[in-house]
């Protein structure tokens, strides 16, 4: 299961180009703000292995209608813990104390962790994404759910959600370089015009 969670990226098709774009921001955010590589780890850990993974797979009944038994639950959360483990930067010991669903998959942690560093990698090695190619996908995704979610609705909820953030929103879209070539500022300014408010 790890191993096709944590294929290693071959070219933007092979992996959902959100989440390339989400690492390329995670990577120019490292570089912008000098920090280390255990940092970034951790922040693309959280990002996808830790909040995404991992709660698909203690949690599959949120995408199949599966009731979900005592004994499914404790082995799922044994294979999370491994997963969360695999993804840590800390180096994890093992002792005559520690608990045996710990154990478990101690031998092949390292084997995981290479997996999760060659995952990470591949995507690092990708050409990066442009604001363009992210909007285009995200046009294509939501036409093809166009007819299942009114537009106006979510678009309301945006729209207050960014109104009640818009001093802190304001300052965040001035103070980035992207932000600034993709004159994303201008197109917030529009925003209420378009909204008729």
């Amino acid at each position: 299961m790890f191993q096709s969670i944590l294929q290693p990226a071959s070219d933007s098709h092979s992996l959902p180009l959100a989440i390339q774009y989400m690492f390329d921001l995670l990577d120019r955010e490292q570089r912008k703000h000098k920090v280390g590589q255990d940092v970034l780890k951790a922040w693309k850990n959280q990002s996808l292995c830790e909040r995404f993974w991992v709660t698909v797979i203690n949690n599959p009944e949120n995408l199949f209608d599966i009731p979900k038994t005592h004994q499914v639950k404790d082995a799922l959360s044994v294979i999370s813990n491994a997963f969360t483990d695999s993804c840590s930067t800390n180096q994890l010991h093992y002792s005559k104390h520690t608990d045996a669903h710990r154990l478990l998959f101690a031998k092949e942690i390292p084997t995981y962790r290479n997996l999760v560093d060659s995952f990470y990698k591949s995507i690092q090695n990708m050409r990066e994404l442009d604001h363009m190619e992210m909007e285009r996908q995200m046009k294509e995704t939501s036409n093809k759910f166009q007819s299942i979610f009114s537009k106006k609705s979510i678009l309301g909820h945006l729209y207050s959600y960014a109104k009640s953030c818009n001093t802190e929103l304001s300052k965040a879209v001035e103070n980035d370089d992207s932000c600034s070539r993709s004159r994303i500022g201008f197109r917030l300014e529009q925003i209420p015009s378009m909204m008729g408010t």
